[in-house]
């Protein structure tokens, strides 16, 4: 299961599960170059997760009001930090998620496989949804609110994304998103650890160029 309503909860999921796939089935036929590739991207994730919980808990840290501020100057720079942020780790999730979709093996005809279709219906129907519906984060319009999709699956279905709010317009909401980012991004850390440790003992140079 890859099912999970916790923001990047499923983004943890499918890493440990698509990973944990490669490395223990199919380490002498994978495209080493399209791993490596995906594994490169966390480093990014991990600053875009810290800046986005570090700003969010540390701005309005007592019970901001937001509606009564929304004309203050103040509050425009917040806001407009806030979605810049954002959208920065929408891309970056966005760009991730569709590097995890080009991991692939070859089986024992010598036919190319791409590991998200363990999990899904088609690699291409996986990514043209990503590329086209995937809303990793978005504030809404009330500015105490935002919107983010979660990647889920079930027997292959066809549904994918599914889309749920957290409130970031109390200290209280905001340091439980914070612990919950913190303890994603402590998730992902390990993974990058431990697919550092594979990579050097498995790939060679010419294995990524």
């Amino acid at each position: 299961m890859i099912n999970s309503s916790k923001y990047f909860e499923d983004i943890v999921n499918l890493s440990n599960n698509v990973f944990d796939d490669m490395i223990n089935s199919h380490t002498d036929s994978m495209d080493k170059l399209a791993f490596y590739n995906c594994f490169s991207k966390l480093g990014a994730i991990f600053v875009a997760i810290e800046d986005f919980s570090s700003f969010v808990v540390q701005n309005f840290d007592t019970e901001p009001m937001l509606k009564n501020i929304k004309v203050c100057g103040t509050f425009i720079k917040y806001q407009s930090i806030l979605n810049k942020l954002l959208f920065n780790l929408h891309t970056l999730l966005k760009e991730y998620i569709l590097n995890i979709a080009n991991m692939s093996y070859l089986d024992s005809d010598d036919k190319k496989i791409y590991i998200i279709e363990r999990y899904f219906v088609s690699k291409d129907y996986f990514s043209s949804i990503v590329q086209e519906y995937y809303k990793a984060a978005k504030l809404l319009d009330d500015y105490e609110t935002f919107s983010y999709q979660t990647i889920n699956y079930q027997n292959k279905g066809s549904t994918i994304l599914k889309t749920h709010t957290i409130d970031i317009g109390t200290y209280k909401s905001k340091t439980i998103l914070k612990n919950e980012l913190n303890k994603a991004k402590n998730n992902l850390l390990t993974l990058e650890n431990k697919l550092k440790k594979y990579i050097t003992e498995n790939f060679t140079i010419e294995d990524l160029v």
